[in-house]
């Protein structure tokens, strides 16, 4: 019988390499290990400390130790990464030689970062004289790294490649030690990979232990929040860096492409791939189905959506804020940004700076427009920050931002350069460089950036903001593609809602009426159709009436009040018809429908609402 490998196990303690005596060791004959499968948590151990770091066959029968053939090693221990380490072993001269991998077409081989192999052939010093081989494992604290790499509909782009470099770079700059296990997500390929270091000392020499499909035909968002709430449950705190890289918008990481259908603003889509802000609400998804996701994270670590927080008119609003200031205007000016097609935001400084910062900070739900229509609803990474905050600090670009590709560079080393790596990188150029004018202004150290220059949402929470109050003269007027309307949102938050290039709205005009006092927008040639309540908001809709202007009087009191004016007139009165409220469906938003056979409810004189005054988007 030739003479058997040794097996040892060591792990650093204070600064040095000890004899770890209480690891669970299995060293497995490749046909017994069955249909098990990586990490092989279900496989016994077989082998146990005999001294000074070094495990023996526990059954003490020589017919179980290694012999030639392929066999399996796997070191566990709590608290430390899962080793596992495939190996051929051969007879040469009586003893055993060990090499990495088993024969497996296609399969690359090599020998993980935590192992050291030393044939009896190839050592020095006491372990020829032993005429025995030595395998060795370091065992490192438990530590992992998740990145999801998305589907790019457009250009074509890899993902995955940034997931990896991440993940290299992590590696290379020492946050990331050799015992690291990381899982990537390549929605690309719709495959699940989870690698290893390699010995190698290059940082992107990675080896892939496992490789599978994601839970259906097409990887999904469902697949990341499914694996971090399974790590949360069996190796909590030991996710250091969590990444979604793709293109994204303040909707979320676009995963597939896919459309978010779903009849519910609180329940997902079946059929939606892509991350949704409602994932994160208090009875969303991950709170409800995937509920250990935030005890996967290790203390001090980071979750982050890579790509874009792109909306122009974000951009636009910061630009003409950044010339107010340099102007001089008081905090409580007001004056007009120009939005996409034609749009107007009527606002001031102070309003401004409380508006954007609701793209953080906003729980209110719904859906608004790419470009962004100063709506004062949440985000997907406003409400990803809320639901981790405060053990996990969350980044992504600052709203408004676009992002880049780029590179970073590691650490130079003794007789090498630095290992440059791919990565996406926020730049202050452009709009961007607006955007970072006005956050650091308005924001001060609340504002705070990674060295990439993506935003560290989880401290801007804590932001300290004005109370603008109640400003009959503030409004937003946008265009909405998916409506096909043009909509102009009043004080309140209230919208009024007419067809694409049937007339608009003019600006609004001081007024004064039956003692109130406050602005008086008008539509011309308007009538009024009704009052549709829209889950948590309300739309004021109007169509085409050449014979009618339809005035909606907002009141310093937080009145709306409606009025109308027949063509040629020269004051408004009262309504002539009752005013209906109807009880909208919806169907996926943005879009409702009415119940059909609803007459509506009569609405009692022409309040529309009445509000307590104060700042509402």
């Amino acid at each position: 019988m030739a003479t058997p490998v040794k097996f040892k196990v060591l792990s650093e303690q204070d600064g040095k390499l000890a004899p770890v005596t209480d690891a669970q060791v299995v060293v497995g004959r490749r046909d017994l290990v069955g249909d098990s499968d990586y990490p092989y948590d279900d496989l016994l151990p077989t082998f146990q400390h005999d001294a000074d770091g070094h495990y023996l066959n526990s059954s003490g029968d020589p017919e179980n130790e290694p012999a030639a053939g392929e066999w399996l090693l796997v070191v566990r221990k709590k608290g430390f990464s899962t080793v596992v380490q495939k190996l051929t072993l051969t007879e040469k001269e009586g003893v055993l030689r060990a090499a990495p991998g088993w024969r497996e077409p296609g399969v690359p081989v090599g020998v993980a970062a935590c192992v050291s192999i030393v044939n009896f052939d190839q050592a020095t010093g006491k372990e020829t004289a032993a005429k025995q081989s030595l395998i060795t494992v370091q065992l490192f604290p438990a530590q992992r790294y998740v990145g999801v790499g998305c589907r790019d509909n457009h250009g074509g782009t890899r993902f995955t490649l940034f997931a990896q470099g991440r993940r290299d770079f992590l590696y290379d700059t020492g946050v990331l030690n050799a015992g690291c296990i990381a899982t990537l997500f390549d929605c690309l390929q719709n495959v699940v990979l989870t690698a290893v270091k390699g010995s190698k000392a290059s940082p992107s020499d990675w080896l892939v232990v496992q490789s599978g499909p994601p839970r259906v035909e097409k990887a999904t968002i469902l697949d990341f929040y499914a694996f971090m709430d399974q790590v949360g449950k069996t190796d909590p705190a030991t996710v250091v860096e969590a990444g979604i890289f793709g293109h994204a918008w303040h909707q979320g990481p676009i995963v597939q492409g896919s459309f978010d259908r779903s009849p519910n603003l609180d329940v997902r889509d079946p059929d939606d791939a892509d991350g949704r802000p409602k994932d994160w609400y208090p009875n969303g998804e991950v709170a409800t189905n995937h509920p250990n996701f935030k005890k996967a994270f290790a203390a001090d670590a980071r979750m982050v959506v890579w790509g874009c927080s792109h909306m122009i008119n974000v951009s636009a609003e910061a630009a003409e804020c950044n010339r107010q200031a340099a102007a001089g205007a008081p905090r409580d000016q007001f004056f007009q940004v120009v939005m996409t097609d034609g749009g107007r935001l009527n606002t001031t400084l102070d309003h401004a700076k409380v508006n954007i910062a609701q793209n953080v900070l906003s729980v209110r739900k719904g859906r608004f427009p790419e470009q962004g229509s100063a709506a004062g609803k949440c985000t997907y990474a406003g409400v990803m920050t809320r639901a981790l905050a405060p053990e996990v600090k969350c980044f992504a670009a600052m709203p408004g931002a676009g992002s880049n590709f780029g590179n970073v560079k590691g650490p130079a080393r003794k007789g090498k350069g630095a290992t440059s790596h791919i990565t996406l990188v926020v730049v202050d150029e452009g709009e961007n460089a607006q955007l970072k004018r006005f956050y650091e202004r308005e924001y001060g150290s609340s504002f705070e950036r990674d060295a990439l220059r993506y935003t560290n949402y989880t401290k801007f929470l804590n932001v300290a903001l004005p109370e603008p109050g109640y400003r009959t003269q503030r409004f937003a007027r946008y265009f909405y593609d998916e409506l096909g309307a043009d909509i102009l949102r009043l004080p309140s938050g209230l919208e009024v809602g007419r067809k694409a290039n049937s007339g608009g709205f003019d600006s609004p005009i001081e007024f004064s009426r039956d003692g109130e006092q406050g602005h008086l927008y008008i539509a011309k040639k308007a009538g009024f159709v009704g009052l549709r309540l829209r889950d948590v908001e309300k739309m004021v809709v109007l169509q085409q009436d050449a014979a009618l202007d339809i005035g909606l009087f907002v009141t310093q009191s937080g009145k709306t009040l409606l009025f109308e004016r027949p063509r040629g007139a020269k004051d408004f009165v009262l309504p002539k018809n009752t005013l209906r409220v109807f009880r909208m469906t919806l169907e996926f938003d943005p879009n409702y429908s009415l119940n059909e056979g609803d007459p509506g409810r009569p609405l009692t004189g022409n309040l529309i609402e009445q509000v307590t005054p104060r700042f509402f988007w």
